[in-house]
């Protein structure tokens, strides 16, 4: 068995670093403040794709950006 399962069915308290994207559904709660997205809580869950998919946003992003100043 499990040894999360063991402790809740004993009653026995752990701290379990769980990543916040899993707190944040298992508790219910909805980031209504402000603009939301799921890649808010990537960092937690996986920081390395979160590092590559960030940087291929700045790259497409300096590479759109270059391309229209040089049709000016």
């Amino acid at each position: 068995m499990p040894m999360l399962y063991v402790c809740l069915m004993q009653g026995i308290v752990v701290d379990v670093p769980f990543a916040s994207f899993f707190l944040s559904q298992l508790l219910g709660h909805s980031q209504n403040s402000g603009i939301y997205s799921s890649m808010d809580e990537l960092p937690s869950f996986d920081p390395d794709l979160y590092k590559s998919l960030t940087y291929i946003k700045v790259d497409a992003l300096i590479t759109a950006t270059h391309c229209c100043l040089s049709t000016v």
